[in-house]
């Protein structure tokens, strides 16, 4: 007898989400290359993507400290 394969609608949602994480872990690489490859001194193309990075990193931080903090402690909070 023939018998059909059910498509279930989560597997398909399932795929994407996957695609999603891996295409963003690959831009997450290729930058991490271009920032180390950029300070090396490569290629314009790469000091460009690297400083792109390096600035959305900043902006990540920033935005991740919240409110109550201003950012690096200063030198007599590190002793």
């Amino acid at each position: 007898m023939h018998r059909t394969v059910t498509e279930h609608p989560h597997c398909e949602h399932e795929a994407v989400e996957i695609f999603l994480v891996l295409g963003l872990l690959a831009l997450a690489l290729g930058g991490f290359v271009c920032v180390v490859w950029g300070t090396l001194g490569g290629p314009r193309w790469v000091r460009v993507i690297s400083a792109i990075m390096l600035g959305a990193a900043k902006f990540v931080l920033m935005a991740s400290s919240g409110s109550g903090r201003t950012g690096r402690s200063t030198s007599s909070d590190s002793d």
